[in-house]
């Protein structure tokens, strides 16, 4: 809750470590936060789904 930078929380909705709902609360917490969940990347999206996560990063640091 102390964190003063944006902070993307990023989140595999196949996951079977932690439930997308993780990403979600980091995100409700950090004054700045954002969560995104890549529905069919699992507990390692950067490596399950490279594009798709590089993308999201891209679109999040672009926007700041």
């Amino acid at each position: 809750a102390r964190l003063s930078v944006p902070v993307l929380a990023i989140a595999g909705g196949r996951s079977r470590l932690y439930r997308s709902g993780v990403a979600t609360w980091i995100a409700a917490t950090a004054p700045q936060g954002h969560a995104i969940t890549l529905p069919d990347a699992g507990h390692a999206p950067h490596l399950e789904q490279p594009d798709a996560f590089n993308a999201t990063v891209a679109r999040f640091a672009a926007g700041l």
